[in-house]
């Protein structure tokens, strides 16, 4: 931690109405159920504290404004973060295992190598040009959630959901994206080049322009998926199972 802050005293009850610093200092001191209590009475603003290998297991942040935060090697398990505001946040080895952040805002976010959203619920976030590299997000929960532009490469998404997802122009080169639920999905314009996406449910989602160089899909599932200018070249492993005579055509086409 960055500035010195002095430890509340155990036997003096933070106030209605707490200052951002109280706020703060119960939360780097560990103090959750206190903090929780407190935060009732107001709107957290939370947005550019340094919470560096803070433990916040189980905290209420819900709606807060985290913007700009640095929660680097955190520890975020179980912790209530839906519609939170996580802009701009450094989140880089954090762990958000079993988190909730449903509708929460996590564009530029940073989530690089080592976090860990295994089994969180990020069902209809956004994370508009956030940087997941090498992130943990097996058997995440991203339904409905906007990952335009989203970088995450070499990123672990297995068994994740992500029906419905918006991977618009997304990047997941050597991604691991086995068993995953993309139904339905845009994944138009995005790099899945070396990716593994075996086992993976592609029906009805949208691969226009989508590269897939070297990408592994054996076994996936790709009825109804639009390939329309795909780019397939050492692609392994092309799957048959659900496909329709139109999409066998079009594979055709790609490598004549």
């Amino acid at each position: 931690m960055n500035d010195q802050t002095q430890e509340p005293h155990q036997n003096n009850p933070i106030a209605p109405n707490p200052t951002k610093k109280e706020l703060i200092t119960l939360l780097r001191y560990g103090r959750i159920a206190e903090f929780n209590q407190a935060r009732q009475y107001q709107k957290v603003d939370l947005s550019g504290a340094d919470f560096f290998e803070a433990n916040l297991v189980k905290a209420n942040l819900s709606g807060a404004n985290l913007s700009e935060a640095i929660l680097k090697i955190a520890n975020l398990s179980e912790v209530n973060l839906s519609e939170a505001n996580l802009s701009g946040a450094n989140l880089s080895g954090a762990n958000l295992s079993e988190a909730n952040l449903s509708g929460a805002n996590l564009s530029r976010a940073m989530l690089m190598v080592e976090s860990r959203l295994v089994g969180t619920n990020l069902s209809k976030a956004n994370f508009l040009k956030a940087n997941l590299l090498g992130a943990n997000l097996s058997e995440a929960n991203f339904m409905g959630a906007n990952l335009t532009k989203t970088n995450l490469s070499g990123a672990n998404l297995t068994r994740a959901v992500l029906v419905g997802t918006n991977l618009l122009d997304a990047n997941l080169p050597e991604a691991n994206l086995s068993e995953v639920d993309l139904s339905g999905a845009n994944l138009s314009g995005a790099d899945l080049s070396g990716a593994n996406l075996s086992g993976a449910d592609l029906s009805g989602a949208d691969l226009l322009g989508t590269k897939l160089i070297g990408a592994n899909l054996s076994g996936a599932y790709l009825s109804k998926t639009n390939l329309s200018r795909a780019h397939l070249q050492g692609a392994i492993g092309l799957p048959n199972r659900g496909l329709f005579p139109w999409i066998i055509n079009q594979l055709k086409d790609i490598y004549q």
